[in-house]
Formats: C-alpha cells, structure tokens, sequence
C-alpha cells in the first residue's frame, strides 16, 4: 500500500523501528496484522482511519466477509468526519476501495463497476497520492472486464499506462495492468507488465538494505512481490512453460505471506495440482484440491449474505469437479461423492435463490 513509502522516509532505521502494523503488511502476513489491530481497535473508543485501515485491510486480505464490512462501515464514518490521512497520504478512497474488491471476489460485477469508479472520483484530486489512483484504475479495469465490457476495462488499463509513477509506485502500476490484461485473457500482455516491473529489482534490493529488512533475511516488498509472482507463474502456465510455472508456485507455497493471503493461496494450490494432475502425480493433486478447497470453505462461511455467498461461487467450481474427478479416476469413490454432494448443494441452493428471486 502507499504506506510502503513510511520504509523510506526512515531511513537508514532498522526495519524493526517501523509501526509494527506497517511491517506485518509489508510482509504480507495478513492473519497476524488481523490479531494485532483487534484488540487496539476494540479498545479504543474513538478509533482513528490509520487503526481502521490496517484492520479492514487484514480483513480483506484473509477474506473474513464476516468482519469486513462492519469494519468498512466504520472507515468510512471516520473519513466522513474528515480523518482522511494516515501519514501525510489521503486515505479517502480506502473504504470505497476495499469493497471494490470485495464485490469483485463475491461475483457481484455491477457493484463493483460503481464502487471503482467512485473511488476513481475521490483520486481526482491534486493532492492525491499517486498510488491510491493506481488502485483506483485497477479496480475499475477489473470490474468492467469481468462485468463483461473488455472496451471499458482495456480504457482504464491505457488510463493506467498513463499514470506518472514514482520508483516505488511504479510497481503497483505494472501489477494493476498484469491484472486487467489477465482478467481480458491476455496472458502475453500479462507476462510483459510483470517482466516491465522486473526492471525495478536493483532499486528494491538498495531499499531493502537501507531499510535494514534484507538484515533481517525479510523484505518491505513482499506485499507486491506475491501477487507479481502469482501473475508470473499463471502466466507462464497459460504460455506453455509448465516447467518454469512449476517452479514459481513451488516457491510462492513455501512462504508464510502466501498462506496468510486468501486471495491468492486458492489459486495457487488448485493451479499446482493441475500441474501435479498433467505429470501423472494425481495423489499429489488430489492433496493440492482439498487444500484449496479447505481455503475456499473458510472464506465461503465468512460471507453473511446468502446471495454474496452464490456470487463467491463463481470462479470456483472447477475446482470441485477436478477434484471429484481424480477422486473418481483414484477409484476412491466415498470422498468423490462426497465432494459431488458438496457442490451440487451449492448449486441447488443457486437454483433455489434464482427462483424465489423471481416475480
């Protein structure tokens, strides 16, 4: 986030000096920042948008739907009184940001159009940071591309182009465009933002040192680097080079800030045991769906809302029926079925909800 910009004005301070709520997101370790600003926040009686922030983001990040809302409810109470800064950075199109993406991942594409470009309005000013617009053209790209309308979602990518980035900005921008171009499909386009943001790897590693956080065998850029090695190896996969694809999910699964994002942990386990299926290991596969699976579950029985909970489904049953079908093919039928029931309750409860929906 542009708090990642904190790192720099410190200094030659050690990465330990920063708030700690600062190097928990920087390191993308979202279920430790959740358990760390719940109690500040639930002991304070005036809680300010830096506290709000952390905690709605943490949410966010680990998907408790549960939570999330409520806690975007009051960020958003905060900024309507005028507590607009964390730092010296506006912090205004925070909330609006937040349930972008959460209606995003929930299926519910219209929201989603309205909440971007309202967050798209509240980056207008002079005075905005930089990066908050970046985010801002991001969501926007995304929800039009998947409501269906790739024009307007490659105008925000071009729009997204334009933006005039700092060093450190420059890489939320690259992965905002990989993102739209993976949303339209264009995995070549994809590759090229990421390989792009590459360029950048010297300047990371000098702020690292400076920062202290490489001393620490860490760095304050985790936050980008996961998701950029997602698009990477998703994009390699997609091209052909499994070998290569292999390799990059292997490494984002050995590390603590990829299991503590649910927004990519999912992804990742299904996408490695599809490799796993395609080299004969079907076991492992089989392993890798039911650890997706599990991550899915959690995330569904966060969601409040029935019909958020049938939108959520969307991008997710192919899991499901890979599973079903390695259990199937493994002769290991008690567990298919059993996975079969699973899903096709939720699909009945889709038809059930359709249908009362009805006039």
């Amino acid at each position: 986030a542009g708090i990642i910009a904190l790192a720099l004005a410190l200094g030659g301070c050690a990465a330990t000096m920063q708030p700690h709520e600062t190097a928990l997101l920087q390191q993308s370790r979202y279920s430790e920042l959740r358990q760390y600003m719940e109690p500040r926040v639930n002991s304070s009686d005036k809680n300010t948008t830096h506290d709000l922030f952390y905690l709605c983001f943490a949410y966010s990040k680990v998907r408790q739907y549960d939570q999330l809302f409520s806690c975007l409810d009051r960020l958003q109470r905060t900024i309507d009184r005028g507590d607009i800064r964390i730092y010296w950075f506006d912090f205004s199109a925070s909330a609006v940001l937040m349930r972008a993406q959460a209606m995003i991942e929930l299926g519910d594409y219209p929201r989603a159009v309205g909440y971007a470009e309202s967050a798209i309005r509240l980056t207008q000013g002079d005075d905005t940071y930089p990066q908050m617009r970046i985010y801002a053209l991001t969501a926007a790209g995304l929800a039009h591309a998947f409501n269906g309308d790739p024009i307007a979602a490659s105008g925000f990518a071009d729009q997204l182009e334009k933006v005039s980035a700092d060093p450190v900005t420059s890489s939320d921008q690259y992965i905002g465009l990989a993102r739209i171009y993976m949303a339209l499909g264009d995995y070549a386009r994809a590759l090229g933002a990421i390989h792009r943001d590459d360029q950048g790897a010297a300047f990371r590693g000098l702020v690292d040192l400076i920062t202290g956080a490489s001393l620490a065998g860490e760095s304050i850029f985790t936050y980008w680097q996961l998701p950029k090695e997602y698009i990477r190896s998703k994009a390699l996969l997609e091209s052909g080079d499994i070998g290569a694809a292999k390799k990059g999910y292997d490494d984002l699964l050995a590390k603590t800030g990829t299991r503590q994002s649910a927004d990519l942990y999912w992804l990742i386990l299904f996408d490695r045991g599809a490799i796993a299926e395609r080299e004969g290991a079907r076991g492992e596969a089989i392993g890798l769906y039911q650890r997706a699976i599990d991550s899915i579950e959690a995330q569904r029985a966060s969601i409040p809302s029935e019909g958020n909970k049938i939108g959520f489904v969307g991008d997710k049953q192919q899991v499901y029926l890979r599973l079903v079908a390695a259990l199937i093919a493994e002769g290991r039928i008690a567990p298919a079925f059993e996975y079969a029931e699973q899903f096709t309750g939720w699909i009945e409860h889709r038809r059930g909800h359709d249908q009362r929906r009805l006039p």
